[in-house]
């Protein structure tokens, strides 16, 4: 049983809607959440060095902050619509109901230590 997650930090944002459209047509089931953050339009351009590093307690170096500029910025000015758009076209359940319907005695598993898939005997 395969899944996709598909989230608006940056995949999402990324991808044109009829690429992310045809990647979860091609899963039997697929999760979807939005954060507020990468929906909303407005921009507070690059961080200075010392609040860069404050926060993320990393070197502040400009290729580092133009990076999570650009990571944080990329394909926003879009994404509510396409949000919208997908959220209109397509079904969409609540996990509770999910894990009701879901066969979890064949569904894989993650070991996130080793980041591999492992099918349940």
């Amino acid at each position: 049983m395969p899944c996709c997650c598909w989230q608006s930090g940056g995949y999402f944002r990324f991808f044109p809607l009829w690429f992310v459209k045809r990647a979860m047509a091609k899963n039997s089931y697929n999760m979807c959440y939005f954060h507020i953050a990468d929906l909303l339009v407005e921009n507070n351009g690059v961080m200075s060095k010392g609040d860069y590093e404050n926060y993320f307690k990393e070197p502040g170096t400009l290729i580092n902050r133009y990076k999570r500029y650009v990571k944080s910025n990329l394909g926003k000015a879009g994404a509510f619509e396409k949000m919208t758009a997908l959220i209109s076209s397509t079904d969409f359940i609540n996990v509770e109901t999910a894990d009701r319907l879901i066969d979890w005695e064949i569904a894989a598993v993650v070991d996130f230590e080793s980041g591999l898939s492992l099918a349940l005997p």
